[in-house]
């Protein structure tokens, strides 16, 4: 991008991204600019990328608006010691520093201090600098505490200018460049104190909440190299045959027994001991991160159209004849809402392959692009032995969690199908937000809280949707250890009838306390419930569970069917549950989004 197109009114920010080599400082660069990882050889000359971007900021209501557009001129600079000269030249006119160094290994984060100390502070380089941040990389393969030390010491030397100038002290992270979210949200932090002059606390939580994830990781214990291995036991062998025994001394303690002298070794020792010499084995390398699968070339099949138009082609897909019936397995659960069951025995084992539809790649290609970089699209197309996926990068690799994920919104998706009638799809609101949607395959999106409002719009608008889905999840059926009982608690039973006369839309509702082996259920219209209700709050309670084993404490789910929906929050002693026959009201969801 050449300055002729950008109008000159247009912010520009300069961006450093300095450390040693094999810090991740290009990987970090590409992950940012180009959503995707590749093969990367050492940079032996400054990169220059230059793109326009939008400086967005969290409005009252909990959205993002855009403030300004700027353009971001990101310096990727060489870190070997040979290219000083170049490296130093490419500096100028930096505004903010993103500092990087290998969290594996101590000495790369001392070569960082020293570079800071030699290079930048000798020759007066930070003196235009407003924003700086220190990140410790490859901190998925384990860091080292020694490491980690040093990274912090660096941050604190350099809040001394900070804080003087700025009021703000640098803050410090462990990240993996290989991890979009990570990446994302260390620019956005770097980029908040630029234009804000304040540190975002929203975002320092969720990298130091990932960060404690990191340091929870034992470090790698990395080979000694033969050669060295082989001088020691040289040396100790030489010590052993020709140092000669040291006499005893004066302050040898009373009581003590001396030492007596070795033994000199026999002619021929020496060789004897050649012979007995322990065989060394080969370094063992350390495999490289992989770089993912080679990215074919998508066609263009989706126009710039709005979410809720490309998320509703997923109902059109063809989807191949289901040869099997649907079964349901029964299961007594691992934990119960309260106290512990008999484990359950292994499920089914389902494989999880990449998909060869170019249409499923380019749907959730579309979607990344226009929802976010925070965000994670799957196309889902279930078969009776295995999971066909499409997902949002072709070029990088699909992950464990991510295959565990993936198997657990299937259990919850085959969970809700018994709950409500024809369901069209479900949102899940924890940390993330997880949107699905069920047609003749699966559509699921995982990203932050920030856009729930837009989300619950489309996934509503699906619900007047007659499309039949003929989504067949087989799925399992838990038998919970508890005992559902009417409450005798008025006040519940007069919370529960109020929601349900004073809430719009709302057909019933119940409220799920949790007690010594049972729960206390109190029903906005009943003293006693109907088998059907019993059924159907045993099917929630599966449903709870089942979400928090695949992705941890949800706060609320709400499944949209085609007749009816239902919103389940979550809090610390039980459950909410309201059952709409209407479209659940935006005074509601706007309330969601600001608690979430």
């Amino acid at each position: 991008m050449t300055d002729e197109f950008i109008p000159r009114e247009i912010p520009r920010v300069r961006v450093a991204l300095f450390g040693p080599s094999n810090t991740g400082k290009t990987t970090f660069c590409n992950m940012l600019t180009q959503h995707e990882i590749s093969k990367i050889e050492p940079t032996e000359s400054a990169r220059i990328i230059e793109i326009l971007r939008d400086y967005k900021r969290r409005t009252v209501m909990g959205t993002y608006e855009t403030v300004t557009k700027y353009k971001l001129t990101l310096v990727d600079v060489p870190g070997r010691e040979e290219f000083k000269e170049q490296r130093t030249k490419s500096l100028t006119k930096i505004v903010a520093w993103i500092f990087f160094y290998d969290a594996t290994d101590p000495t790369s984060a001392e070569n960082l201090q020293r570079m800071i100390r030699e290079e930048l502070e000798k020759e007066r380089m930070l003196k235009s600098a407003i924003a700086m941040i220190v990140v410790g990389t490859k901190s998925d393969l384990g860091p080292d505490p020694g490491a980690v030390k040093i990274g912090e010491e660096i941050a604190k030397h350099l809040s001394k200018k900070t804080s003087s100038l700025y009021g703000y002290e640098v803050p410090h992270f462990l990240i993996s460049c290989l991890d979009s979210e990570d990446v994302n949200l260390a620019f956005l932090c770097i980029e908040r104190i630029n234009f804000e002059l304040k540190l975002p606390e929203d975002l320092i939580s969720k990298l130091k909440r990932k960060m404690e994830k990191y340091l929870e990781k034992p470090p790698i214990e990395k080979p000694v190299p033969p050669k060295i291995i082989e001088q020691k036991i040289e040396e100790q062998q030489i010590t052993a045959i020709e140092t000669p025994p040291e006499a005893p001394t004066e302050e040898t303690k009373e009581g003590e027994i001396p030492i007596p002298p070795l033994p000199k070794l026999p002619e021929g020792a020496e060789k004897q001991l050649e012979k007995l010499r322990m065989e060394i084995p080969p370094e063992e390398q350390i495999p490289e991160p992989p770089v993912g699968i080679p990215l074919e070339e998508t066609p263009q099949v989706l126009k710039e159209a709005e979410i809720k138009a490309e998320a509703s082609k997923i109902e059109k897909m063809e989807a191949p004849p289901h040869t099997e019936e649907h079964v349901e397995i029964e299961i007594t659960p691992r934990e119960s809402l309260i106290g512990k069951g008999v484990p359950p025995p292994e499920a089914p084992h389902r494989l999880i392959e990449l998909c060869e539809t170019d249409f499923d790649w380019a749907l959730a290609n579309s979607l990344y692009s226009r929802i976010g970089p925070f965000s994670k699209i799957y196309v889902v197309d279930v078969k009776p032995d295995k999971l066909l996926v499409a997902y949002d990068n072709r070029k990088r690799e699909l992950g464990k969690d991510e295959e565990k994920l993936l198997l657990g919104l299937l259990d919850a998706v085959s969970v809700s199908e018994t709950i409500t009638e024809r369901p069209k799809a479900m949102l899940i609101i924890s940390e993330k937000l997880y949107a699905i949607i069920l047609g003749k395959k699966l559509l699921i999106i995982q990203t932050s809280n920030d856009i729930i409002r837009e989300i619950c719009s489309i996934l509503a608008s699906l619900r007047s949707s007659e499309q039949e889905t003929s989504l067949a999840v087989p799925g399992k059926h838990v038998t919970l250890d508890i005992s559902l009982e009417m409450t005798k608690q008025k006040a519940l039973i007069g919370l529960a009838r109020n929601l349900q006369q004073k809430i719009r839309g709302v057909s019933s509702c119940f409220i799920l306390i949790s007690t010594n082996r049972k729960i206390e259920v109190a029903y906005s219209d009943q003293k006693n419930l109907s088998k059907k209700q019993i059924e159907l709050l045993e099917k929630i309670l599966t449903l709870s569970k089942t979400i928090n084993e695949a992705i941890g404490k949800h706060r609320v789910i709400i499944i949209y069917g085609l007749y009816a929906s239902i919103m389940i929050l979550n809090g610390d002693k039980g459950l909410l549950i309201l059952t709409f026959t209407e479209r659940i009201p935006s005074s509601l969801i706007n309330v969601i989004s600001k608690v979430a």
